[in-house]
């Protein structure tokens, strides 16, 4: 099948990134990693994946992702757990010239949005891309280069 954002030199959607307060790094200097398929059933499919001794502009720490992804939804649930609490985490969200960045000013309850949506397929259709998480996370629009 074709590719069917254009990304472009980005952080990529929903990339982990170590964050110093001025530049992203990647998850791409490690001592090992560790991937295991921890469910793969008709109505959910899991992965765990742990980074040992990942370095981050701050320390070596080990990082564990466990993605989930249930039937009927498009949206892919994403549990990050860092065993230390000094390091920033980063993700990212699509950037193209013909979407527009959308934020809600106020919202009820504990969880928040950010999302773009415009004509930023491959294919020139309209869709939307966003991330959903708890209000007590640091939500941040900062264009950056990335290392």
């Amino acid at each position: 099948g074709m590719d069917n954002m254009r990304v472009g030199k980005a952080l990529g959607l929903g990339t982990i990134a170590s964050w110093n307060g001025e530049k992203t790094r990647h998850v791409d200097k490690r001592d090992s990693t560790l991937c295991v398929i921890t469910e793969d059933g008709k109505l959910r499919a899991q992965i765990k994946t742990v980074y040992y001794g990942w370095t981050t502009d701050r320390a070596k720490a080990t990082l564990t992702s466990l993605i989930s992804l249930d039937a009927g939804s498009r949206a892919s649930h994403i549990e990050l757990k860092l065993d230390d609490p000094a390091i920033q985490l980063a993700t990212g969200i699509i950037k193209d010239k013909t979407a527009e960045y959308i934020s809600p000013v106020t919202i009820d309850g504990d969880w928040t949005y950010i999302a773009t949506f415009g004509r930023q397929s491959l294919n020139n259709d309209n869709q939307r891309s966003g991330r959903v998480c708890e209000k007590r996370t640091k939500l941040e629009k900062i264009n950056n280069r990335i290392v």
